[in-house]
């Protein structure tokens, strides 16, 4: 265990322990009151310890037979919250989401605090978590107590606030009351078919989208709703420039327009929702437009990739073998952390964050110091490297510059009715020369 580190597993098993003894009131409410206290006096290298607590805290705000139990619960989660690194909301995911399940309501709304904190801290942190959070919190907003689901939807509309896509930013408030009202589902589909898309379409984008389309495509015995939902996917999917962004809808969506080319009656939605299948695949980098065996998109950062790129670094910078340096990250007392930090990093890598002042700050540095002198090069040589891959990925033509006065250069999108003429198109023209289209 680090020497910095005020908190052990042993504290978070103590507290665990205390906080599910049914018949001990005061046991439950010392335990949240423990987490307050450690969460206060708590630096950096408590972090990931208090992500095992803030599980544990939100617990206890629901806690059903105590209302003293749930104030101190409550009281541990706020504290908990501003301790955490703003890219700490992917690690937050499964407490998070420990609430929303919770059979008690106050859990559910500690939940839905937690995820309003980090919204109000790194927006673009929590946008790149979208695809997992909209659909658990769609089901919430469905909740059987009116206090959740206005909290709920009020928490949907800050969340939308994170996509940035202003393409569809007239429509938030309509997607959000879809997943409220199936009746409104028709409406939308049909409005959103006749909308223009000329802005890049990212996964927060496809997120807000998903359970209109999801059920648009689910739609029964209405085809022109099904083609609809198919058009709308064909659109924003060829305004997607990174395969990451597209990668984490096929599952979601692939089934449904499968089920759609195979059983819809009508020939042309059936060649509608062909052309948005091949047209999705291309998007999460299959080129080819054919589903393959795995049925993934390529280049999708998780932590998995996040810990293979690390360990090799890690290697490269002790002189370790592979094999020796997985058993020293695997290890007791270095696996909390590594993991930890494999997690901030691929928060911020699908946020597309390499900027080395934050990565120092918020991702990896103050972490590894606790092990490694050279913590600062080592995060360094980690972003570079996956700035590399990531620039790698993108789809980029180069033009020879011609000498001579530039007149313009611009990149620029072009778009008429539902159809898209020009994505991102270069424009660069020089002085004195002459250009026909």
């Amino acid at each position: 265990m680090p020497a910095a580190a005020k908190i052990t597993t042993a504290d978070v098993a103590a507290i665990k322990e205390d906080s599910e003894k049914k018949k001990d009131e005061d046991a439950r409410k010392a335990a949240a009151e423990k987490i307050t206290a450690l969460a206060g006096a708590a630096s950096f290298a408590e972090e990931p310890y208090l992500i095992q607590l803030l599980e544990i805290a939100i617990t206890l705000a629901g806690d059903n037979k105590s209302s003293n139990v749930r104030a101190a619960g409550d009281a541990a989660v706020d504290a908990i919250c501003p301790k955490l690194s703003e890219f700490a909301v992917r690690p937050a995911l499964a407490p998070i989401f420990v609430g929303f399940a919770s059979q008690f309501w106050q859990s559910t709304m500690a939940s839905i605090r937690v995820l309003n904190a980090f919204i109000a801290r790194n927006r673009k942190a929590v946008a790149a978590n979208l695809p997992e959070i909209i659909p658990e919190l769609a089901q919430v907003m469905v909740h059987m107590r009116e206090e959740v689901k206005k909290a709920s939807t009020e928490c949907m509309a800050n969340v939308a606030t994170c996509v940035g896509n202003l393409d569809i930013e007239p429509f938030i408030p309509t997607l959000i009351e879809c997943i409220n009202n199936v009746d409104e589902v028709p409406e939308c589909v049909h409005k959103l078919a006749s909308t223009t898309f000329v802005q890049q379409v990212e996964s927060p984008t496809l997120s807000i989208m998903g359970p209109l389309l999801q059920r648009g495509l689910f739609f029964q015995q209405v085809t022109a709703i099904k083609r609809k939902s198919a058009v709308i996917i064909d659109n924003m999917c060829k305004l997607v420039e990174d395969p990451m962004d597209a990668a984490p809808f096929l599952t979601k969506l692939l089934p449904l327009l499968k089920r759609a080319m195979d059983e819809v009656a009508d020939p042309e939605c059936r060649q509608v929702c062909t052309r948005a299948y091949k047209t999705l695949l291309q998007a999460a980098g299959n080129e080819s437009g054919e589903e393959s065996a795995e049925g993934e998109g390529k280049g999708v950062y998780n932590e998995e990739t996040v810990k293979e790129q690390f360990v090799t670094l890690l290697c490269e910078n002790t002189g370790a073998s592979k094999d020796d340096m997985t058993k020293f990250v695997e290890s007791a007392e270095v696996k909390v952390y590594f993991d930890y930090i494999c997690s901030l990093s691929a928060n911020a890598l699908l946020a597309k964050n390499f900027d080395f002042d934050t990565w120092n700050k918020s991702c990896a540095t103050s972490y590894m110091k606790l092990f490694f002198t050279d913590a600062e090069a080592m995060t360094k040589a980690l972003v570079e490297r996956a700035l590399a891959v990531y620039e790698a990925s993108k789809k980029v033509f180069v033009v020879e510059d011609e000498e001579g006065e530039d007149l313009c250069k611009c990149d620029f999108s072009l778009a008429y009715g539902a159809l898209i003429l020009l994505n991102n198109a270069t424009l660069h023209m020089k002085k004195g020369k002459r250009y026909g289209l």
